[in-house]
């Protein structure tokens, strides 16, 4: 019985953590494109993988797994009326879709979440330009 309960308990718990709000500021739009817009960005995403995108300022976006060998996919980014940074991508191994930023306040890093909350990304590092040549 004492192992069911603690079993329960620890669902539970999970669940809220799953569940949790977004933690520091949401990013708008004008602070979006200061920050990412022009520039490259280094992204762990939830399962581990990390990327490399170019956000260029006239709407296109080029980005790769960082240990991949393939090319760049393409894609194009906008900011959504309500200040997501959404971005369309023409390769199956970038997800498409609109993304809420937060800035963690213990990190500094960004964080990306879906339409619906839930964590997508984490925006680690972003550098001036496209250093990395993606095109």
């Amino acid at each position: 019985m004492r192992i069911l309960l603690m079993l329960i308990l620890a669902v539970l718990v999970q669940s809220a953590v799953v569940q949790a709000e977004p933690e520091g500021r949401k990013l708008l739009g004008p602070e979006i494109k200061q920050k990412l817009i022009g520039n490259t960005a280094r992204i762990i995403a939830k399962n581990g993988s990390w990327l490399v995108v170019y956000y260029r300022e006239d709407g296109k976006c080029f980005g790769r797994l960082e240990a991949s060998a393939r090319p760049p996919g393409t894609g194009s980014w906008t900011l959504s009326d309500d200040g997501k940074l959404c971005a369309e991508w023409s390769t199956q191994y970038l997800t498409s879709g609109c993304r809420t930023l937060y800035a963690d306040p213990k990190t500094g890093a960004i964080n990306a979440y879906n339409a619906e909350g839930t964590y997508f990304a984490t925006y680690r590092e972003i550098t001036p330009g496209n250093p990395n040549d993606l095109h």
